[in-house]
């Protein structure tokens, strides 16, 4: 059985504003639609990776992406876990003109010279090749670079959409592998109000296990938008434009982070995320770590955990790709990802790959950050949740 590798490049810091850019009622029927069903696929992605006592960083939106490319040369019950892992609640002809829409409208996003957002999808043939009708749909649908090459070839992709953030992707390639699809996702952008460095304090953080470190606190005051209720705070932190926000979810004790993680779920979620919306800004005390971070992660347990089972052996139907149903099957899902947040703002990249076998006057509030929280990039238009997060230490990198 030959192998086909599906490589994604996440961005790990922000989202942009698109509902405004659909042409139709039918166009934004469908963006809502894949963007419902990508904030649930995020909360297991995180769900799946959250361990105890263990920061935190992926790209919900570069893993959903690859992955979606994977799904559209997947057929019968192998393209069934896909669509209920991923969370797709449409045919394939909605959801194509769902992810042609969305990835442009992030790809032209951000005005400012000083910010940069970037998409780009690829599929880099290793050995061999696959169906014309496939290439072309993804050329068509995912403005995908199709183009021959080796593990070489992969990295120094990865690594210049990614600003070279992520530098070395994988490590070796099987030697009946196919192909490699890629999905590359870079942001840098800049608070709409900055943190003054000169404010930064050596401050206590409160681990989850209850050990105290110390750690450098930035810290300001601003109107933000804040929600507070007996089990959590949540703060709104946007980016120059306001197309882009980060929001931090804390519980009222450093002990209680398991339990928030818990509790939620995409529903519950989404109406923490509108009840921060309806929130007036307000003057607001805020207290935020400076944290730095990589990760990596093995994506095929997780997937396996969200009921994707048969995508990873002989009985995987990829028959959509053009090879025969039997010859192809993904061997292997790396996800990579970096964030960085400081006075300035956040840099973030991310990478995935997937590797297929044949076979009123109010006193100032307060959100103080020093204990583990969690983190989330969030486009504002729609709510579509691009980067998701924990940091439990902020001393862990």
């Amino acid at each position: 059985m030959r192998k086909f590798v599906c490589v994604m490049f996440m961005i790990a810091s922000t989202f942009v504003a698109i509902g405004g850019d659909a042409k139709n009622n039918g166009q934004e029927t469908e963006l809502k639609q894949l963007c419902q069903g990508n904030l649930s696929a995020a909360v297991g992605y995180y769900k799946e990776t959250a361990l105890a006592g263990q920061n935190v960083c992926l790209s919900p939106f570069s893993i959903s992406a690859a992955f979606s490319m994977v799904y559209e040369g997947a057929k019968g019950e192998t393209a069934d876990e896909l669509k209920v892992a991923l969370g797709f609640d449409m045919n394939l002809t909605e959801l194509n003109d769902a992810w042609k829409n969305l990835n442009t409208s992030l790809n032209g996003a951000l005005k400012s010279s000083d910010m940069k957002l970037s998409i780009a999808n690829g599929l880099c043939l290793v050995n061999g090749d696959l169906g014309a009708a496939y290439k072309n749909l993804l050329k068509t649908y995912y403005d995908a670079e199709i183009f021959p090459g080796n593990l070489e070839t992969i990295n120094t992709w990865v690594a210049n959409k990614t600003e070279q953030k992520i530098k070395k992707l994988l490590d070796s390639l099987d030697n009946k592998a196919v192909g490699v699809l890629l999905n590359a996702i870079y942001f840098k952008g800049l608070w709409a109000n900055a943190f003054d460095p000169e404010q930064t304090r050596d401050s206590d953080f409160t681990t989850g296990d209850g050990k105290k470190i110390i750690v450098p606190m930035m810290s300001r005051k601003g109107d933000y938008r804040m929600l507070e209720t007996p089990a959590l705070q949540a703060i709104a932190l946007p980016y120059k434009e306001d197309k882009i926000s980060m929001i931090l979810l804390m519980p009222s004790k450093a002990s209680d982070i398991t339990a928030l993680e818990k509790s939620i779920d995409a529903s519950s979620l989404a109406r923490v995320l509108e009840d921060l919306d309806r929130e007036f800004p307000r003057e607001t005390g805020v207290y935020v770590p400076r944290f730095k971070l990589e990760t990596d992660y093995d994506l095929i347990p997780i997937f396996r955990k969200m009921g994707v089972s048969l995508l990873f052996g002989g009985d995987a139907d990829l028959s959509g790709t053009g090879l025969p149903k039997g010859e192809l099957c993904v061997s292997q899902a790396v996800h990579k990802a970096f964030i960085e947040v400081n006075e300035e703002g956040t840099e973030a990249a991310a990478a995935t790959a997937v590797t297929m076998l044949r076979m009123s006057f109010v006193q100032p509030r307060e959100f103080r950050a020093d204990k583990p929280f969690i983190y989330i990039i969030r486009e504002n238009g729609t709510g579509s949740i691009l980067f998701i997060g924990k940091i439990v230490d902020p001393s862990q990198s």
